[in-house]
């Protein structure tokens, strides 16, 4: 999984040193949006355990949903809130959006991107598919091709991985 450094308004673009993707014990969190958002979900969020029989699939929309739900209310969001950031979550070799609106997609494609560059990010994924390149290789060249025609996409990127 890999970020950008961009924080950006309508009219500018600072690069951060906090960085936009994380690692929450051996689950890979990326956000796009609001920093405060992301802060607390590298550093206040209580990723849940799955229970042995629960599918992935209820996993993320129940108990997970619901985690980032409760850590953004302790720290950012007023609890009546309906919307949140929106997240990409590395669980298992899979990968998740997490919608503002807290549902969860998972694309048959087996890759994903979120934030500005998204729609660039996917191309570059997709047009590697295949190819020899690593999986970093393949992140690297979304994330620069994202930087070249998105403007409020900046590196330096980091890349995770679990």
């Amino acid at each position: 999984m890999g970020g950008d450094s961009a924080g950006t308004t309508d009219v500018a673009a600072r690069v951060r040193v906090d960085p936009k993707v994380h690692k929450v014990g051996s689950t890979l969190i990326g956000y796009s949006g609001s920093f405060r958002s992301g802060q607390l979900l590298a550093h206040a969020l209580a990723f849940p355990a799955r229970p042995a029989k629960m599918s992935v699939e209820k996993f993320m929309v129940t108990l997970v949903a619901d985690a980032v739900r409760t850590c953004l209310q302790t720290g950012f969001q007023d609890k009546t809130e309906t919307v949140g950031p929106q997240l990409l979550i590395g669980y298992q070799g899979r990968i998740f959006n997490l919608y503002e609106d807290y549902q969860i997609e998972e694309i048959v494609e087996g890759y994903n991107a979120i934030g500005s560059g998204a729609d660039i990010a996917i191309g570059v994924l997709y047009a590697t598919a295949g190819s020899k390149k690593t999986p970093v290789e393949r992140i690297e060249c979304a994330l620069q091709a994202a930087e070249k025609f998105c403007n409020s996409v900046r590196g330096p990127f980091k890349i995770i991985h679990s």
